[in-house]
């Protein structure tokens, strides 16, 4: 889950929500009853993301940092309120009380919890984490909420009100910026 915070200092070009807006109409219950959660968050909504986590029974397992890099392998300046941030954070999450349960279907301790890559698309997450996800949990359904059509992957379910751009009428897979 890629969720549009209003939390930016730029623009992205795309509609920005408000946490209430982003998390009370998420039926999680309904999209998994034992599962993993991956929600990526700015800095200044780790609160606000732990909060809705306990609201429905969950709790950060485990933070993932993604250090973005240049296409030269150079730490990619990004934006900051204090400090320039080179990384983003992709909280891990699973339903409270129920880790014998998941640990039954998942591969836990194969996955590392650092991304090293570049940055691409504005909102793009790096590749590593879908398959760093598939490789906790093979064969089984996966949905990206607030997906974008760079987010399409065979065996995923992309969620969102941008999961398909049009351009002259048309569906097209993929809008740069």
């Amino acid at each position: 889950m890629d969720p549009p915070w209003n939390d930016t200092a730029c623009k992205l070009g795309y509609q920005i929500l408000k946490d209430i807006e982003i998390f009370k109409n998420i039926p999680i219950h309904k999209l998994q009853k034992n599962g993993y959660l991956f929600i990526w968050i700015t800095n200044s909504k780790l609160e606000s993301c732990l909060e809705y986590l306990k609201s429905i029974g969950y709790k950060r397992a485990e933070i993932l940092t993604w250090v973005k890099l240049n296409d030269d392998k150079t730490l990619h300046s990004g934006i900051g309120f204090d400090l320039r941030h080179v990384t983003e954070f992709c909280v891990v999450a699973r339903p409270e009380n129920k880790f014998s349960e998941l640990k039954k279907i998942s591969f836990t301790h194969n996955v590392p919890n650092i991304i090293l890559s570049p940055v691409r698309l504005v909102s793009q997450k790096p590749d590593q984490l879908y398959d760093y996800i598939e490789q906790l949990l093979p064969n089984r359904k996966y949905a990206e909420i607030f997906g974008r059509p760079h987010n399409h992957r065979p065996y995923w379910t992309t969620i969102g009100n941008e999961a398909i751009y049009f351009l002259n009428g048309q569906p097209s897979k993929v809008q740069k910026q």
